[in-house]
């Protein structure tokens, strides 16, 4: 199948951002690294949110299902989840050094302990902090959709091409009824900031036509979904665990929790003397349910002034950010428009009417991250680009 008789967010974003980039990939079919620390990271906790959500969804059709989703462990679901991942990349890098002998596969297998820990530790926090609130507030109704749908022309009639994506999944709010679009993001940066920069974004408006099209025309499909959805919700959550609080150490024991081997009184055995001053980048929640943990902070003032801060200081979230966009009629037609443009530009290219050239803008402010980089420069490679 030619290279643009499907299209997909990620190759449409690709052309838009430098049609060699897109030469590169798609059509000379060059594989990207799948190693990053940050694809690792967020692999992980995608396995992860499947998991957990797949599973809501099935115990959302047992009987005494609201005493099933309180109960259950999906923190287990999701290490379990992350283990799998983990084991399937290792056996990936494993075959990796058996065709070549210069992997440096103990480095490898290190950097994908540390990322799938970290997974771990932020998908608890996720289980912990955010995930009973969305079992209160949403009935899910479809997980991982892979759809496809046609590209229709300015007149409404199909091209000879198809979009096609998989959305994260597809949720009811039980207050409102209205059903939307629910995708998850992982950030390093401010969760507030990508937030922003996802909702400026079309990719949702694709996966929107993909569901309307496919109810229209599935009745099963429609039956499960029951209303189209007005938008989307993005869940960005940071690559990063909240911080426990700093402590300072019991001046009576010193630390060592102990007095001539008997706990000591003053600490409780747990050697801490109080909450240090020291700046912590965490959320008001942990910070109490640590200052609750260990009774004998209850009185710590300076705890108190400081879980104070915390609580002003944290009007925004900073670990994790959720944001709705509806998405309008007139939105969806001018997406489709541009898609179609898109799609006939890459013909035309493909044929030899035109020629794939290089963004130079975008390589002069994101070159460095550019993973197509190394392959720029070679005349081979770039045949029938400029």
């Amino acid at each position: 199948m030619a290279a643009n008789n499907i299209i997909r967010h990620s190759s449409k974003q690709a052309f838009m951002d430098c049609p060699m980039k897109y030469h590169l990939r798609y059509v000379k079919n060059i594989e990207t690294p799948t190693t990053s620390k940050a694809l690792q990271f967020g692999s992980a906790v995608h396995e992860a949110l499947d998991c957990i959500y797949r599973n809501i969804l099935t115990i959302q059709k047992h009987p005494t299902a609201d005493v099933q989703l309180l109960e259950h462990d999906f923190a287990k679901d999701a290490r379990h989840a992350i283990r799998n991942y983990a084991e399937k990349i290792e056996a990936e890098i494993m075959a990796e050094e058996e065709n070549d002998p210069f992997v440096n596969t103990e480095q490898a297998i290190a950097q994908l302990d540390e990322q799938t820990n970290l997974a771990m530790g932020v998908v608890a926090h996720y289980c912990e902090q955010k995930l009973p609130q969305d079992i209160a507030q949403y009935e899910v109704l479809d997980i991982e959709g892979k759809l496809q749908a046609p590209i229709l022309t300015p007149d409404g009639t199909r091209a000879k091409a198809y979009y096609s994506g998989t959305y994260d999944l597809i949720v009811r709010e039980k207050r409102t009824g209205l059903v939307w679009l629910m995708e998850h993001k992982t950030t390093a940066m401010g969760v507030q900031d990508m937030l922003n920069e996802y909702l400026g974004q079309h990719q949702h408006v694709g996966y929107l036509w993909l569901v309307e099209y496919n109810m229209k025309r599935d009745p099963e499909y429609a039956a499960k979904i029951g209303k189209k959805p007005v938008g989307v919700i993005y869940n960005i959550i940071r690559k990063k665990v909240p911080s426990q609080p700093h402590t300072i150490q019991c001046k009576k024991c010193k630390g060592s929790g102990d007095i001539a081997g008997e706990p000591c009184e003053t600490c409780n055995g747990t050697g801490i003397g109080g909450i240090s001053k020291k700046a912590c980048d965490t959320t008001p929640q942990v910070f109490a349910d640590f200052i609750e943990k260990h009774e004998h902070l209850h009185d710590d003032e300076y705890g108190k002034e400081r879980y104070q801060e915390l609580v002003s200081a944290n009007t925004m979230d900073r670990f994790f950010a959720r944001g709705k966009t509806f998405v309008t009629e007139q939105t969806m037609a001018n997406w489709m428009q541009d898609t179609y443009a898109i799609h006939r530009l890459i013909g035309k290219m493909l044929k030899g009417n035109s020629r794939f050239y290089r963004n130079y803008k975008n390589c002069s402010q994101f070159g460095s991250m550019c993973q197509m980089k190394q392959y720029c420069e070679d005349p081979d490679m770039t045949a029938g680009s400029k």
